[in-house]
């Protein structure tokens, strides 16, 4: 495979994981809780910031967070790209580092350079 399409392979992979780490299960205790919610990992790049809510689920109430905060009950969202680039630096780093770490021909690489 080129090199080039490896590394648009892991950029996509880099940009679902981003985008993954949003839909995670979250429970929320009461109506506090779920407008101070945030989701995305490691940088929190998604949030609800708004205290106005159209309707309120029923508490302890359990779902993805994404979901909490916008999609099943309308509410407004606070999207942050500078840490959304951040999360994607950060995921296309890790997979990078995963992936010449445990590249099955490592070794030959380190014994090629000395």
């Amino acid at each position: 495979m080129k090199k080039r399409t490896k590394i648009i392979l892991i950029f996509i992979l880099a940009v679902f994981l981003t985008i993954a780490t949003a839909y995670k299960r979250v429970e929320v205790f009461n109506k506090s809780e779920l407008n101070n919610l945030s989701c995305g990992w490691p940088s929190q790049y998604i949030s609800s910031g708004f205290e106005v809510s159209r309707r309120d689920p029923p508490y302890p109430w359990e779902g993805n967070c994404v979901g909490l905060i916008s999609g099943e009950w309308g509410d407004s969202v606070d999207f942050d790209w500078k840490y959304f680039v951040f999360d994607i630096a950060f995921f296309y780093l890790l997979i990078l580092a995963v992936y010449y770490c445990w590249k099955p021909d490592h070794e030959e690489n380190i014994k090629g350079k000395t």
